[in-house]
């Protein structure tokens, strides 16, 4: 399993730390993201430039 690493996504302009991320078999990264209201938010994207770190 491949993890990103001090990764950070901008989605419409916002800069968001994630929770966690890992990538799957196609390539596609699951991030997760916690908000400040406690609510979570769960979704899959395909990155442009990919670095990543064995774990």
């Amino acid at each position: 399993m491949k993890f990103l690493v001090g990764t950070n996504v901008e989605l419409k302009g916002i800069l968001m730390p994630l929770k966690h991320s890992k990538v799957d078999d196609s390539g596609l990264v699951q991030v997760s993201f916690n908000y400040e209201n406690g609510s979570e938010w769960c979704f899959k994207v395909k990155l442009k430039h990919e670095k990543f770190a064995e774990q």
